[in-house]
């Protein structure tokens, strides 16, 4: 079996280099059954085109049909190609901000075969001076009392900040609170009317979203605008601010949102949000449908009739309005916020103190980090479509399998090749956008499947050349009407069985390798060798080779040498030769190199005599090492021992038990009393 594997691998690498796999593998009877089997394939649809593989030859490469004899505009290949309709040279300086491109291309089609890549280039560049659309978005429950003042002179450094970066910035201002129902707020008449009565503090009643102020170059006018604001309050800790952000995103009228502008909504909270199905709590069971509901008040009227958005909705709205989010939240709701911006495109989150005090700084910040990367997304039908992206950002370096480039200046050029390929073929044409996240730019693409054949068209219906009206004519072939079979339409499917083309009831029809026509197999043809026999049994490729040659392909006049290896991995050689009857002889068989089956119990001691020397070796060497240790500890008591300078008979570590003490006192007195003695005798 592995010399069979070893020959079936050099004939396919012997291939056509553009060949990627057998057009006529799959028997293909139609130039779109053809078309399908692969991007390499063809159709010849010459009327008088015949080859031994019959109605199968006409699906091949271009090249092999020529060289069979098919005309070449006879032939049948789709292509892909690109039409590019629009390819405007992106904007240099911004001169009329009506008229500015920051990608190229704008528009093209693609015809694309399935099967077969088409690879696109996009170039990017973000213009300078581009104007700029901000609306703040303010959480105003009551714990952002602190932050309300903190911001009433900040429309004037905004402006004069962001001046330095565009001469055209506009700012709007929008707040919220939360859905003023229950279990969000409490119900009673007086916490209603004043919901900071607790505290106690006189505040607004509770509200859903407010749309302040419309976007404006009037500084000032902001700044009045924030300094009249009053806090409310609820009575759970997220809020209701994903309620804010859907309307502020498509309310684009209200809001004023300019088309030609870098949209960035500031969101300013120190809590969660609620999103998705947290206002079933409240009874509130209708999905929220993504439309602006701003009422003549400017207030979001549906506030306690519609769901609050899933995070998918924000995000289908955000990138359809390219707006781009900044979340502006405290210390320890950061982590949240920041695993909302991973799912919504374009969306960065700042760090913000108790009190806003560095709500200016964290803008500017979150304006250059945006205006530093460009990324792209797709928009439309994109199943089963595969795109491939490849970014070549700063220095032309390439970042295969991503969208995005980073660390870019304003004004710098980056491209990103897209690789485009069908897995399928679907009739349908696909209309699909590539755009930068933020930009209002596209490009606008259209993909034509290319899975029909052009020869179609000229089909003859019910043809005298299909067995008298019995099939259409197309593309060189009959397509035989139901109930009837054959090249030519000449076969009545009642009238036959597949059992003719059966070898036994067991065996598939045409052993599974050609097709059953008119009670016949027709054998579809093989890149390794022919396929033949009345059920298509036999080949001329399953034989192992030897030097080169195949045992099956014989001559009648010598002998061909052959070996034929078994299961049992015992290699039979033999010789093949054709007598004066013209049968196959074999004669000269030889068994050899049929390997031994292993002694098990020799290994097996083998093993065990192996184990107990390396143990006898590793406890002679333990031995030897503790040894030469022993001796080096030996010779060094040995040396310290002859530097001792005492006597040997004497230990001057030792010290006597029995101390002796004299009383010189008591030896005068008695001297004193043995001469009074004296003196009184």
């Amino acid at each position: 079996m592995g010399i069979e594997l070893l020959c079936l691998c050099f004939l396919f690498l012997q291939r056509n280099n553009y060949v990627q796999g057998t057009c006529s593998q799959e028997s293909p009877v139609t130039c779109e059954d053809c078309l399908l089997s692969g991007p390499h394939c063809a159709w010849c649809f010459q009327e008088n085109y015949t080859d031994s593989a019959g109605i199968h030859g006409r699906c091949d490469t271009p090249e092999n049909l020529l060289s069979k004899g098919c005309q070449l505009n006879l032939i049948e290949f789709a292509i892909s190609e690109v039409e590019i309709h629009r390819n405007k040279p992106l904007t240099v300086a911004t001169q009329n901000n009506s008229d500015v491109t920051q990608i190229s291309p704008q528009k093209l089609t693609l015809r694309l075969r399935p099967g077969h890549e088409e690879t696109i280039q996009i170039k990017v560049r973000q213009t300078e001076d581009y104007p700029i659309d901000l609306y703040y978005l303010m959480d105003l429950s009551a714990s952002m009392d602190d932050d309300l003042n903190t911001i009433k002179e900040l429309g004037s450094t905004l402006s004069k900040e962001m001046s330095k970066l565009t001469s055209n910035f506009r700012l709007g201002f929008g707040s919220f609170v939360e859905k003023p129902v229950s279990p969000f707020i409490k119900t009673t008449a007086a916490e209603i009317n004043n919901p900071c009565r607790s505290v106690p503090y006189e505040c607004l009643p509770t509200f859903g979203y407010k749309h302040v102020l419309p976007l404006t170059n009037d500084a000032e006018k902001f700044n009045e605008i924030v300094k009249g604001q009053r806090i409310s309050a609820n009575i759970d800790t997220p809020e209701g601010g994903f309620d804010a952000i859907m309307q502020a995103a498509v309310c684009k009228e209200k809001i004023g949102w300019r088309n030609d502008s870098l949209h960035l909504l500031v969101f300013v909270s120190d809590a969660d949000s609620h999103f998705g199905m947290d206002s079933k709590l409240a009874g509130i069971v209708i999905p929220n449908d993504g439309n602006c509901h701003l009422d003549h008040n400017n207030e979001y009227s549906m506030s306690t009739v519609l769901e609050y958005p899933t995070i998918g909705q924000l995000i289908d709205k955000l990138v359809q309005n390219n707006v781009l989010l900044i979340f502006a939240v405290t210390n320890e709701q950061v982590h949240i916020y920041e695993n909302y911006a991973k799912l919504i495109p374009g969306a960065t989150v700042g760090r913000l103190q108790k009190d806003s005090g560095n709500i200016l700084q964290l803008i500017i910040a979150a304006y250059q980090e945006l205006r530093s990367e460009v990324e792209l997304e797709i928009l439309g039908e994109t199943e089963g479509l595969n795109l491939s992206f490849t970014a070549i950002c700063n220095n032309e370096t390439f970042f295969p399998h991503q969208r995005k480039c980073s660390h870019v200046k304003v004004g710098d050029t980056v491209s990103f090749n897209v690789t485009v390929s069908l897995s399928s073929c679907e009739k349908n044409i696909r209309h699909i956008m590539i755009k930068p996240v933020g930009l209002s730019d596209t490009l606008e693409m259209e993909i034509h499947p290319q899975c029909s054949c052009n020869c179609q068209a000229k089909a003859e219906m019910n043809s005298p050349k299909c067995n008298k009206g019995k099939g259409s004519f197309e593309c060189g072939v009959c397509v035989c009407s139901p109930g009837y079979v054959g090249p030519h339409c000449e076969c009545d499917e009642s009238s036959l069985g597949t059992s003719s083309c059966k070898g036994s009831a067991e065996q598939s029809s045409c052993s599974g390798r050609g097709d059953c026509y008119c009670g016949q197999c027709v054998c579809h043809p093989s890149l390794y060798g022919k396929v033949y026999g009345p059920h298509c049994e036999c080949d001329d490729f399953s034989c192992v080779r030897h030097r080169g040659l195949q045992c099956g392909d014989y001559s009648e006049d010598k002998s061909i040498p052959c070996s034929l290896q078994g299961e049992n991995e015992c290699i039979t050689t033999f010789l093949l030769a054709m007598d004066e009857q013209g049968r196959t002889v074999i004669h000269s068989i030889e068994q050899k190199d049929c390997p031994q089956l292993p002694n098990i119990p020799m290994i097996m001691v083998g093993v065990t005599l192996a184990i107990l020397l390396i143990g006898v070796v590793l406890l002679c060497i333990w031995k030897l090492l503790v040894s030469v240790q022993d001796r080096k500890e030996v010779a060094k008591f040995e040396a310290e021992k002859s530097k001792v300078k005492w006597q040997t008979e004497t230990n001057p570590l030792y010290r006597g038990s029995t101390t002796t003490f004299k009383n010189v006192t008591y030896k005068n007195q008695e001297k004193q009393k043995g001469a009074m003695a004296a003196d009184f005798y």
